[in-house]
């Protein structure tokens, strides 16, 4: 009985020897693959959070160099001209009347105050301003073939100034005059700063010839 009682002690501690070495092996296949299953993971997740930051810096490189390869436009930039002065051909008939007005001769003092009552009426009615007017004086002054011109200008232009402010201070003698000469002006009241502004041009523009 006792010799039972061991033989199935001794088989029964042999089957758990023999269960517990062939459970080992599979304990190990199941860690191998854990460790394969996560070794293959590692990589995968490390290959992904790599590529963003690799693109990340490219890009901005890329972006710099596209930048650089813009041409840059040149601005050219087109001369304005200055606008020509106005001109009036009228002024220059009236300087020719008054530079070469006669004096001296027979109805010389009414070509006088014809002279002046036409370029009284011709400042007080011009649409050109100051600098205008100085332009085309000078430029009349400097055309003329007249070495003289200037100075005759000058001179003639005294008489005629003189009858001219007698007429804007209304003297009936010389308007008696204007009645004779045959010219009749073309306003009743005249603005004596227009006619102060023209003998200006005059002076400006004969001293500096």
């Amino acid at each position: 009985m006792r010799k039972t009682i061991a033989s199935i002690l001794i088989l029964f501690m042999l089957l758990s020897v023999t269960v517990s070495c062939s459970s080992k092996p599979l304990d190990s296949s199941v860690n191998t693959q854990v460790s394969t299953a996560a070794a293959s993971t590692t990589p995968s997740s490390a290959a992904d959070t790599t590529a963003p930051a690799s693109t990340a810096s490219v890009t901005p490189s890329a972006a710099v160099e596209t930048t650089n390869n813009i041409p840059t436009p040149t601005v050219t930039q087109t001369p304005t001209k200055a606008p020509a002065p106005k001109t009036d051909p009228g002024l220059n008939v009236l300087l020719d009347k008054i530079t070469y007005l006669e004096e001296g001769t027979a109805g010389s003092s009414l070509k006088q105050a014809s002279a002046a009552g036409k370029i009284l009426d011709w400042v007080e009615s011009t649409k050109l301003n100051q600098s205008e007017v100085e332009a085309q004086i000078s430029s009349y002054l400097v055309s003329s073939s007249d070495s003289e011109v200037a100075n005759l200008l000058v001179a003639n232009f005294k008489t005629v100034s003189d009858t001219v402010q007698l007429i804007i201070n209304g003297d009936s003698s010389t308007l008696a005059s204007m009645n004779d000469s045959g010219y009749v002006l073309a306003h009743s009241k005249y603005t004596q700063a227009k006619w102060d502004a023209f003998v200006t041009a005059i002076q400006v523009s004969t001293d500096a010839y």
